[in-house]
């Protein structure tokens, strides 16, 4: 089930997943990276610093090696064509398992409806601030990460907040309209991206209670 929604996200929607080489969120893994090689070039001998150093270094490890393993399943066009028949014949057994299917099936809602709309489509940098270069990009602000209960959550939610606080300008979907042609009476402004963005919220919270239970796990 996952699996054809973040294939959806990433494909369609085209939202970054964080182990693609060049997007924002590798580069800000990168910078964690060097950091940590920096800190054990400076050799240091506390016992409590090498094992939070090795724990460190064990979550850069597991981040890699899951992102070089996520990517190109969620790449691969296959989980669109079977999008629609994992979805409907997806058999829940709990009231958990339920928020997921009713969320998976809101989703394939949305994609026959926006069988080829992604999430900049609605962008216009061109016509809001153009002259503006130091602008937050909406592939920026909308990205696939890794987690918000490792060990370098409150570091990497400081750089990215650092790097968009310089900025003057944020890209955010902008309605056009021509008046030189009528209006179309069926077209909803915002439509795709106000359903988007609630899906997405309501994915994150389903990831996060997952993400909670894989560290604070109940016996």
């Amino acid at each position: 089930m996952v699996t054809v929604l973040f294939a959806y996200l990433h494909q369609v929607v085209d939202i970054p997943f964080y182990a693609e080489s060049g997007t924002f969120m590798d580069y800000q893994y990168d910078t964690l990276e060097q950091w940590i090689h920096d800190a054990e070039d400076e050799g240091n001998t506390d016992e409590e610093e090498k094992a939070w150093h090795q724990h460190q270094e064990d979550t850069l490890y597991e981040m890699r090696r899951a992102g070089g393993h996520i990517m190109p399943i969620i790449k691969n066009p296959v989980w669109l064509e079977r999008m629609e028949n994992v979805v409907m014949n997806y058999q829940h057994q709990d009231k958990h398992e339920l928020e997921w299917a009713l969320l998976a099936i809101e989703f394939l809602q949305l994609y026959h409806q926006y069988p080829k709309r992604s999430i900049s489509d609605g962008i216009h940098p061109d016509l809001v601030y153009p002259d503006e270069e130091e602008r937050i990009r909406v592939e920026e602000y909308i990205h696939f990460y890794w987690s918000d209960r490792d060990c370098f959550q409150d570091e990497l939610m400081e750089m990215i907040n650092c790097s968009f606080q310089e900025r003057p300008v944020q890209d955010e979907p902008t309605a056009v309209h021509f008046f030189d042609t009528l209006p179309d009476p069926q077209k909803v402004d915002f439509d795709f991206e106000t359903r988007l963005f609630g899906l997405i919220e309501r994915l994150r919270d389903l990831l996060d209670q997952y993400d909670h239970e894989e560290h604070h796990a109940t016996v």
